[in-house]
């Protein structure tokens, strides 16, 4: 999606003589989808540069100067333990597969006047929209106990913090490339679990057995994995180049959000 209507030139472009509008892209092939009878999932990475074609239309008379491309943290695996940043290698499966499918796809837009930013979002904590609220939910009505083992990290990151990334990525030149957009400070699933009870007055909840996380995906058709498996992201580039996190701390965070 782009932030406003094209106007019809581009400082530095040839004939320029108004300036457009940033572009911020969030489309992206599901990676949540449950597996078919055939173990695939319904999304064909194939398919994906076709979604650049609109874009790149759009763009060919005078590109904007900034192209942001959400892209996910999916795309390294599942790692365990392991640290994960923007020089980590891709990892294997669906997921890693769609997210560098988009990501290759993006990088492939020819326009040399646009500087381009890759943003791999981790687990986004909002408010009112995501995932947390329905946690959040459950935590209050005692089941918020760990998922599975509990040892899978979980890397997130306050809207408030995505928000002020998205408009350094715009304003500031020396952004481009891949960035790891997530807190400084991953906790494993159990952590995260037991601080968000605490955020919301809830001391304690009966863990949530693998198998019945799995029997609720297939009924809400959606992948497993994205509860019982996890990765361990750090934002190198963003601490490097000096972006300070308004909530470095999951307390914090969900002290503001819920509590």
């Amino acid at each position: 999606m782009s932030n406003g209507t094209p106007a019809p030139s581009v400082p530095g472009h040839p004939n320029s003589t108004a300036r457009r509008p940033s572009s911020i892209s969030s489309a992206a092939a599901s990676i949540a989808a449950r597996p078919n009878s055939s173990g695939v999932k319904s999304s064909n990475p194939a398919s994906i540069p076709s979604a650049f074609s609109p874009p790149r239309a759009r763009f060919a008379p005078a590109p904007p100067p900034v192209w942001i491309q959400s892209a996910t943290a999916h795309i390294y695996g599942d790692t365990a333990d392991e640290l994960l940043d923007e020089s980590s290698p891709i990892g294997q499966g669906f997921a890693p597969t769609v997210g560098l499918a988009w990501e290759k796809a993006f990088t492939e837009v020819d326009l040399p006047a646009c500087r381009k930013v890759i943003l791999r979002t981790t687990f986004v904590l909002g408010r009112h929209g995501g995932p947390l609220p329905i946690l959040a939910r459950l935590s209050r009505w005692f089941l918020g106990g760990r998922t599975g083992s509990g040892k899978q990290y979980m890397s997130w990151i306050h809207e408030a913090d995505l928000q002020a990334i998205l408009l350094r990525a715009l304003k500031n030149p020396d952004m481009h490339g891949i960035y790891v957009v997530t807190a400084p400070l991953p906790l494993t699933n159990q952590q995260f679990m037991q601080t968000l009870r605490s955020a919301v007055g809830r001391p304690w909840s009966p863990p949530v057995p693998a198998l019945i996380v799995r029997l609720g995906a297939f009924f809400l058709r959606t992948d497993p994995e994205l509860a019982l498996l996890g990765r361990r992201c750090v934002p190198t580039r963003l601490l490097r180049e000096g972006f300070e996190f308004r909530f470095a701390e999951l307390r914090s965070a969900l002290e503001d959000l819920v509590g």
